[in-house]
């Protein structure tokens, strides 16, 4: 009977006091549609790309406002200061970058947010730097086993000690 009673306050509690905030966690309808539109994206594009960047742990419903939202996607690649700042970073001017983009059949244009080609850029170095070793992986494979063989010998040998002990205490 008591805890009956306790789970229907608890019920009422949830009820009354926490539903409607959660509610209330969300971008605003027409401050989204205006944001969206000034970027060219969709509410489910929008909605994907969030999911996406964060790996599953947020959704556009996860956002209070807009600028949480936009803060949280970071700088647009129209904004010039952040995206010289990530040229710079690189060490690329942006006609440099574009170049090297057009080998993988996309542009800087083509980029909505800055963070997204900081990535991308990542990603094409990376590959340039793995051509360049001959795709090669370093040679840590080898290291490893002869790390396991002498670890395989060290114990074989300790084993003969122990037999060795047990043998002669007999």
């Amino acid at each position: 009977m008591l805890k009956s009673f306790i789970a229907s306050l608890f019920a009422v509690f949830i009820f009354t006091f926490v539903a409607p905030f959660s509610s209330l966690a969300a971008v605003p309808e027409e401050e989204l549609s205006i944001y969206l539109e000034d970027i060219g994206w969709t509410r489910d594009i929008m909605d994907m790309y969030v999911e996406r960047a964060s790996r599953g742990t947020k959704t556009l419903a996860s956002f209070d406002s807009l600028d949480d939202l936009a803060a949280y996607l970071g700088p647009r690649t129209t904004e010039e200061q952040a995206l010289q700042a990530l040229l710079d970073k690189y060490g690329y001017t942006k006609a440099e970058a574009d170049n090297l983009l057009r080998k993988y059949n996309t542009s800087i244009d083509e980029y909505t947010f800055v963070t997204e080609l900081d990535l991308d850029l990542l990603d094409i170095l990376a590959k340039q730097q793995q051509t360049e070793n001959g795709g090669q992986l370093p040679d840590t494979a080898g290291n490893y086993t002869l790390y396991a063989l002498f670890g395989i010998a060290l114990a074989a040998f300790g084993s003969f000690f122990v037999y060795k002990g047990l043998v002669v205490k007999k």
